[in-house]
């Protein structure tokens, strides 16, 4: 909506950019509205990972906004070479949402042309042309109010990076620049959007109505912990999502920090100086012991039982048992998945086991029943 020049600040001796509005739209209101918009949302923040303004004012009847000079590209050109910079400017760009949110300003519009990688690799959120102001002490509710021009069901955004409540005219908060930022994720890391068909609409109807394929199916070198975080962000309801960007990008920064230059993206785990204190994992089945009776006969009840739990108070060790006890002791013949069930654990079963079984649907459908609901559907169309 806007034309932006390089241009040089006398006073200060910089380089700067000008973004004016176009002369074929200068004249109407609701875009002048909203070019403002993005100038007192841009205002608004200071933070590293948010393009910097430093004017704002009316040239001949044209509004204008004078901001930092960026030299760069923006994410689609560097997701396009596969660069290894995207691992990390990911969490950083999540950092630079929850400044925002922050501040209780919603995005709108996040998609790859708005995330800017510059030459010494900081990353930048650009556009908040579509941003809304909302109300921090609505934050939790359903509905948080607006303070924006736009009206209750109008659709606003790029369609491909939508949240479904976007898709449906609904009032966003924060959660809706989540979705849309899984979106990102999701494209960026497995080269393939989750949600574009060939037609807006039915963009708009898998948004709304389609479970992506897990990012396991499509790129198999992806952690499933990096899977995990993808899958939470692309939830229908945005209850089930991240609460806030803060949180994602905590998630983003443990499970991204690959070393520079690594050919695939690396899982971290975090370790305790006191490894007394935290779960024992396969890794420490060699330093596990005393439980071999219990180990042998939770393995004979297994084969006769479809589902057994283990279950007892909290802090007794049930995690080490089954992970440094009973998998590395399975039964040839046998393989184990490690699966963070969280909201829905028949489905998170179900996208575990899709790389396993997609060969004998019957089977993967036997095995979780029909609790999984649409996520089996989907996962078995791959």
């Amino acid at each position: 909506m806007g034309v932006v020049y390089r241009a040089r600040d006398t006073r200060l001796g910089r380089d700067v950019a000008v973004k004016v509005l176009r002369e074929d739209i200068a004249s109407n209101p609701d875009r002048i509205r909203r070019f403002e918009t993005e100038a007192r949302a841009v205002a608004a923040l200071n933070h590293p990972h948010i393009l910097t303004i430093h004017d704002v004012g009316l040239h001949d009847g044209s509004p204008y906004v004078v901001t930092e000079l960026l030299e760069g590209e923006n994410l689609r050109a560097v997701a396009s070479r596969r660069s290894s910079t995207q691992r990390q400017v990911l969490a950083w760009a999540a950092q630079g949402l929850a400044a925002a949110h922050q501040k209780g300003i919603v995005h709108r519009d996040l998609k790859p042309e708005n995330l800017f990688v510059t030459t010494d690799g900081r990353i930048k959120i650009l556009d908040f042309g579509l941003a809304k102001q909302t109300d921090l002490t609505a934050f939790d509710a359903d509905e948080a109010t607006a303070t924006s021009p736009t009206k209750p069901g109008m659709v606003m955004g790029t369609a491909a990076y939508m949240s479904p409540e976007q898709a449906k005219g609904w009032p966003v908060d924060a959660r809706s620049d989540l979705f849309s930022f899984g979106v990102l994720l999701y494209e960026l890391l497995s080269g393939k959007h989750p949600f574009r068909r060939e037609t807006a609409a039915a963009t708009l109807g898998a948004i709304l109505h389609e479970t992506p394929a897990p990012l396991a199916s499509v790129a198999p070198s992806i952690p499933r912990a990096v899977d995990g975080i993808v899958m939470r962000c692309l939830e229908k309801r945005r209850e089930e999502r991240f609460q806030g960007a803060h949180d994602l990008g905590l998630a983003l920064e443990a499970v991204l920090a690959a070393p520079a230059g690594a050919a695939v993206l690396e899982e971290v785990e975090e370790r305790s100086p006191y490894p007394g204190l935290s779960s024992f994992t396969e890794k420490d089945a060699a330093h596990f012991f005393g439980w071999e009776e219990e180990v042998k006969a939770l393995w004979q009840r297994l084969q006769n039982r479809k589902l057994l739990a283990v279950i007892g108070p909290s802090g007794t060790g049930k995690t080490s048992f089954v992970r440094a006890g009973v998998i590395p002791a399975a039964p040839a013949g046998w393989r184990c998945l490690w699966v963070t069930p969280g909201n829905r654990p028949f489905a998170a079963v179900a996208r575990a086991l899709v790389p396993e079984l997609s060969n004998d649907p019957e089977t993967l459908k036997r095995l979780v029943g029909a609790e999984a609901g649409e996520e089996l559907t989907a996962a078995l169309r791959v």
